[in-house]
């Protein structure tokens, strides 16, 4: 029966988003062991990102804005924080 192999923690990390070829090698300074403990604990970006617009999209929408029409200052405060960090990165 075929056995997969292990990922390195370079594979792991790039899974996670980190480490992005054409751009800088990521040093990882560590042995494997903490390592992968440490992608673990990780989030993978790409994915935040992805959610955090589709979650700005969504709050900016006309019907959800006058649904929660009573908190109306802290979600624009909100979403305007959002949409700027947004567009910084």
């Amino acid at each position: 029966m075929y056995n997969p192999r292990r990922l390195t923690p370079r594979e792991c990390a790039r899974l996670m988003g980190f480490d992005i070829s054409g751009g800088a090698k990521m040093r990882i300074p560590v042995s494997d062991t903490p390592a992968y403990r440490q992608l673990d604990n990780s989030v993978a970006v790409s994915v935040i990102n992805a959610v955090a617009k589709r979650m700005v999209a969504r709050l900016l929408r006309p019907e959800t804005v006058a649904h929660v029409s009573t908190h109306r200052g802290v979600i624009d405060h909100a979403v305007a924080e959002l949409a700027e960090k947004s567009c910084r990165e």
